[in-house]
């Protein structure tokens, strides 16, 4: 029988110059102790027989306050699908999406408590890439990037 991927949906939180971006810390408590404290995506696993759009939208309202959520997903569009190895050893198709906000929202939205992580962080893009973010999807990031800059 062959085993089912792994699979996972998450948000890039940005502005339309692609210049801020807001993301997830986790906190020190994080089930998987080699990525607590670490930076990610807001986003997480696809249950079984549930679509990817309804899971980033589940996935945001556990993690974000209700009117933040629905702000993001609302705006939120599919940048592109990979695969991957995950921190656990296994295969991971992942969904990229996008949501581009004003500056004014999403500011407004990085200063409401997350319910999910240690805190939501917004950072420029320079300081976006000094950030420890989890191992398994700086590659994901890295294609976003390349995408969007090129």
């Amino acid at each position: 029988m062959k085993k089912e991927k792994y699979q996972g949906v998450g948000v890039i939180i940005t502005n339309s110059k692609r210049g801020l971006f807001y993301f997830q810390q986790k906190d020190d408590t994080y089930w998987i102790p080699s990525h607590r404290l670490k930076h990610c995506f807001f986003g997480g696993g696809i249950e079984k027989d549930e679509k990817e759009n309804h899971a980033l939208k589940r996935e945001l309202l556990e993690e974000l306050e209700k009117t933040a959520a629905r702000e993001i997903y609302k705006n939120s569009n599919k940048v592109f699908s990979t695969e991957f190895i995950n921190i656990l050893g296994e295969d991971c198709y992942y969904s990229l999406y996008e949501s581009i906000l004003s500056n004014k929202i999403l500011k407004k939205i990085s200063l409401l408590d997350i319910k999910e992580g240690k805190r939501g962080i917004l950072a420029s893009r320079e300081e976006m890439l000094k950030l420890p973010f989890f191992k398994d999807i700086v590659g994901v990031l890295n294609s976003y990037l390349f995408l969007r800059t090129h």
